[in-house]
Parts: C-alpha cells; sequence; structure tokens
C-alpha cells in the first residue's frame, strides 16, 4: 500500500486522467473506421486515401483481436532479440553499471533486479525495458550512452539516471503487455499520440530523479549525445532551458515520440524533483573537467 502511494506520488497528476483519454481514442479510432467501413462503403470508395487509411486501420483491428492470445509469446520473443544481440552485464560483467541498478533496486526494496543489457542495435532509443506477467523483467540500454567515455565513474550521473527512468518505466506499468494491446495503434499517430508519450516520460524522469538527483546529466545526454557531453558547461545549458520555451516549441514537438528534452528539464525543476540553486552551485566548474 505503501509502495502503491509513492509511485501515485512520483506519478505525473494528469497521466491517469490522459491514460483513460488514449484508450477511449485509440478504441473510437477503430471502431469508426470499421463503421464507415460497414455503413458507408461508397463514400470511402469517392476518398480513395480515406479508404487506404480506413483499411489499414481494420486491418491493425482485426491482428490485435487475433494477435492477442499470442501477446506474450512476441514480448519473450522480444526479450530474445535484446539477449541475442547485446551484453548481458552483472557482478562479473561490468559490474561499474550493475552496482547502480543494484543501489537502486536496493532502494526501492526490490530483491531480484532487472536483467540488464548494453547493445548497439536490439532498442531503437537510448534505453527501453520490458516486463511479462510472470514477473521477469529487463533494461536494454543502448551503446551510444557510452561514446566519448573514458571510465565508467566519469559518468555513472548520466547512467544512474538513465537506469532510474527504465525502473520507473517498469514500476509505472509503462512497459506493461495492455499498453501494446489497448494503445497499439494510437501511438503510432504521431499527433494522438503526444499526450500520453509526454505524460509518461514525464513521469519517468521523476522517478529517476528520486533515484538518482544529481542526474541532470542524463537528460542533457539525449541533447548533446555521449560525445559532446564531456565538454557541456552543465550550468549554462539549465540556465538557458530555464529561461523558457520558444512560441514554437510546441507545434516543433506534434512529430515527436514524447516531449522535448528542454521541456523534462523544465518540468523537473519545477516540481521540485531537481532542486535548480543547488545544481547551479555545484555546477559551476569548468567544462572539461566533467567526463
Amino acid at each position: 500500500m505503501r509502495r502503491n502511494a509513492e509511485l501515485e506520488r512520483i506519478r505525473h497528476p494528469r497521466e491517469r486522467r490522459v491514460l483513460l483519454l488514449s484508450a477511449l481514442a485509440n478504441a473510437g479510432i477503430v471502431a469508426g473506421v470499421i463503421a464507415a467501413l460497414v455503413l458507408a462503403p461508397d463514400w470511402l470508395a469517392a476518398h480513395h486515401r480515406i479508404q487506404q487509411l480506413a483499411e489499414r486501420v481494420r486491418t491493425v483491428a482485426i491482428v490485435a483481436v487475433l494477435i492477442l492470445p499470442a501477446v506474450t509469446f512476441l514480448r519473450r520473443s522480444r526479450l530474445a532479440l535484446v539477449r541475442e544481440n547485446s551484453v548481458r552485464l552483472g557482478r562479473d560483467q561490468v559490474p561499474e553499471i550493475f552496482s547502480i541498478l543494484e543501489r537502486q533496486c536496493s532502494a526501492l526494496g526490490i530483491t531480484d533486479p532487472p536483467e540488464l543489457h548494453v547493445s548497439k542495435e536490439a532498442t531503437s532509443g537510448l534505453s527501453n525495458a520490458v516486463s511479462f506477467a510472470d514477473g521477469r523483467q529487463a533494461i536494454v540500454l543502448r551503446a551510444d550512452i557510452f561514446k566519448g567515455l573514458e571510465w565508467i565513474e566519469g559518468r555513472s550521473d548520466a547512467i544512474a539516471f538513465m537506469l532510474g527512468y527504465e525502473l520507473g518505466r517498469l514500476r509505472l506499468g509503462h512497459a506493461s503487455w495492455w499498453q501494446d494491446v489497448y494503445l497499439g495503434y494510437l501511438i503510432r499517430i504521431p499527433v494522438l499520440r503526444l499526450p500520453l508519450l509526454t505524460v509518461e516520460t514525464l513521469s519517468r524522469d521523476r522517478h529517476a530523479a528520486l533515484l538518482a538527483p544529481d542526474g541532470i546529466r542524463g537528460l542533457i545526454l539525449q541533447a548533446s549525445g555521449g560525445e559532446l557531453l564531456r565538454y557541456v558547461s552543465v550550468g549554462a545549458y539549465v540556465r538557458q532551458v530555464m529561461e523558457g520555451a520558444s512560441r514554437w516549441s510546441r507545434l516543433a514537438a506534434l512529430a515527436r515520440h514524447g516531449p522535448h528534452v528542454s521541456s523534462r528539464v523544465r518540468a523537473l525543476y519545477r516540481a521540485g524533483f531537481f532542486h535548480l540553486d543547488r545544481d547551479l552551485a555545484r555546477l559551476e566548474q569548468p567544462a572539461a573537467i566533467v567526463h
């Protein structure tokens, strides 16, 4: 009970509402197109592009119904893809990284940490996670996180943020099978997917910030890339971001798979999960010293 209350405190206040509306929108899109196919075939035939879209949605709906029993199989295939194309970390394999995950799991009361993998090509983003009904879980970090890195300890703060972010994905239910089933079509539509992906990202950021309160570079890494990170003046970046968004930032976000990195940074500082004055005082140093 206490753990659930903690997660609800971390979760973005609009996430539950947006999730419900997104699930309804996903069902409405599929139902509306199927209704049009059944009730207005002549109108669709006169509008070729809409008909193509309708056929695509109908196919997705049929596949979704047929594939439901195979969801577990497909998700386990995804895990197999990760395992076969990555290095699994542990106490005997790059323990400097695995020990960060162990410490975070210990702080959360998790006795059995998720599998931890590093891969060059098994995930499209910088990190991802997957979970199963039997409790098995896995986190995969993309090898790009470590570009330009001379030693692990020099980037442990950023790595801790990324791991905390993926633990958040698992604990908040964002890696569950029902998200694949009930939101499968909506998250592929650029504009409609943005509200849900935004609030879920912000929730995971909050989770990461609690586990890595000095992890601001974990977000900057996603803006600068690994090779440039060691030269970035973190204090200057934070001051620039906190000046606020431009008038065009919302429009620029419409085609993205989530909020801008700068929006995520501002959200954490404004919600008190990162502490601006403390970070600026801590980060006022020559950029080249930070690796």
